[in-house]
């Protein structure tokens, strides 16, 4: 789905094989799976809690900076939210 859809950060300069390989390697450590994209976003869910949180945020972040600048504001109630939910978010704006 995200590869016909050419889902990337170009802003960020993640290309959409970067955004495949990312996610594919989060997968195999932490389970989700996808129920929505676009050209810029990713959207699913955790299928187990979160084994790290503030450790996930930190690499979410640096993968998507937008879900921290244009979101959860902080790193921190990023990994709050990962903490709390389920959710799997990622956009690029």
């Amino acid at each position: 789905m995200l590869r016909a859809l050419g889902t990337n950060g170009g802003n960020y300069d993640v290309s959409n094989d970067d955004v495949i390989q990312w996610l594919q390697e989060l997968e195999e450590e932490q389970p989700f799976v996808l129920t929505g994209a676009d050209g810029a976003t990713v959207e699913g869910r955790f299928t187990s809690p979160i084994e790290d949180p503030a450790d996930l945020a930190e690499r979410m972040c640096d993968f998507c900076p937008d879900i921290v600048a244009q979101g959860t504001e902080t790193v921190e109630a990023l990994a709050e939210d990962l903490a709390t939910s389920n959710r799997l978010f990622f956009w690029w704006d």
